[in-house]
């Protein structure tokens, strides 16, 4: 039988194991995308179901440093993450204020918005300081590949949380 202080300790590992994967496959291209621009955001994809899911203990404090350290390792403008998972914590807990997220069909709309609210952040940003990925075919293409990867990290959470 495994106690709570066995158990924890394995759980935090998995979820260090993640981020550093996560880390490593954001700085290679996919085989089939030529422009560095579309490569999906994989750490949006991240964030959302580690802040959905709420069993971890998540709050504003390791949001914030979770986004200084994606702005270290990714990040073209430095706080541009941080907004972006601080504003997807928001709209997380205001959802979650007023509907409840039962069904599956209601887990992946509520995926869906996180994820538009995160691009939204990260282009409004883009627009403001004039970087080179604010075109909506972009915001498109990398709604497109990064949605599969929410998900995918959303069934390696549950696996790492079981």
């Amino acid at each position: 039988m495994i106690n709570r202080e066995t158990h924890q300790p394995r759980k935090w590992l998995g979820y260090l194991t993640i981020f550093l994967v996560t880390i490593v496959i954001s700085q290679i291209s996919l085989p089939f995308i030529n422009d560095v621009r579309i490569i999906p955001d994989y750490f949006i994809a991240l964030i959302i179901p580690l802040i959905a899911l709420k069993q971890q203990n998540l709050n504003i404090v390791v949001i914030f440093f979770l986004g200084i350290l994606v702005d270290i390792f990714i990040g073209e403008l430095l706080g541009q993450y941080i907004l972006a998972f601080l504003i997807i914590y928001m709209g997380n807990f205001t959802l979650h204020k007023f509907f409840k997220f039962q069904s599956y069909s209601q887990i992946v709309f509520l995926y869906l918005i996180l994820l538009e609210l995160g691009f939204l952040v990260l282009t409004t940003t883009s627009l403001t300081y004039q970087l080179n990925n604010n075109d909506i075919n972009i915001f498109i293409y990398k709604n497109i590949l990064t949605a599969p990867f929410c998900f995918l990290y959303k069934f390696i959470l549950d696996k790492v949380n079981n």
